[in-house]
């Protein structure tokens, strides 16, 4: 990018298309049943959670939804897969879900933390798959390398052929402005001529007309004669 500091796309949308030397980055709109919560350079938006039992927050542009199972009931894990009344599942007991979203939330995103923390250096954490994914390698591909990826985001990549696409669409602009420029300066300068022409011919012929008759006779009175 040659330096250029480039915009993250806000939460709620995704990048359409990475930012170059020519333009910044452009962003669309996460489409329904997705969303953004932070500014990022990803390429897509994550899928939002699926309920199975109660929503006590549905999912918007840049918030996912949350999941619980009703009053006086207790989740067996963040999407509620089921539900039962003062019970526990295995070695941790079960958290109310109504009324402690915020919790919750906080929870899930903690113990994601934790999971990522365990991958290596060379591996992101797989919300949906729940285990450490190798991070893709864009030039094992043969593709350009537009997020080098992280403990919890895979790499972002971009064929060369869409980055040529952008050079030849950036050139042939370039090249038509400059060819319009071209003709319109010449149409310019060929109207400035021939302004400049016509002032010299009308100048030209103010020079070359004849004297008016009082400056070219001679006055009969002052003619002597002799004899």
């Amino acid at each position: 990018m040659s330096g250029k500091c480039c915009d993250k796309c806000p939460a709620g949308e995704y990048m359409e298309q990475p930012c170059s030397d020519t333009h910044q980055t452009s962003c669309k709109p996460c489409p329904s049943g997705f969303f953004s919560d932070q500014p990022s350079f990803f390429d897509r938006c994550e899928e939002c959670r699926s309920c199975k039992q109660e929503y006590s927050r549905v999912c918007t542009p840049t918030t996912d939804a949350e999941c619980s199972c009703g009053s006086g009931f207790l989740c067996s894990d963040d999407m509620c897969s089921t539900c039962e009344k003062g019970n526990s599942f295995g070695s941790e007991k079960l958290q109310p879900t109504v009324n402690t979203a915020v919790g919750v939330a906080a929870k899930n995103l903690t113990e994601n933390s934790k999971k990522a923390s365990q991958c290596q250096n060379h591996e992101y954490f797989d919300k949906k798959k729940l285990f450490c994914i190798p991070i893709t390698q864009c030039s094992a591909h043969n593709l350009i390398e537009i997020f080098a990826g992280n403990k919890t985001h895979n790499a972002i990549c971009q064929s060369q052929e869409i980055q040529n696409i952008y050079i030849v669409v950036f050139t042939g602009f370039a090249m038509l402005l400059v060819a319009i420029l071209v003709v319109l300066s010449y149409h310019l300068m060929k109207k400035i001529k021939k302004i400049k022409d016509s002032k010299a011919t009308m100048v030209t012929t103010d020079e070359n007309l004849p004297l008016p008759m009082e400056e070219t006779s001679f006055p009969e009175n002052n003619v002597e004669h002799f004899g």
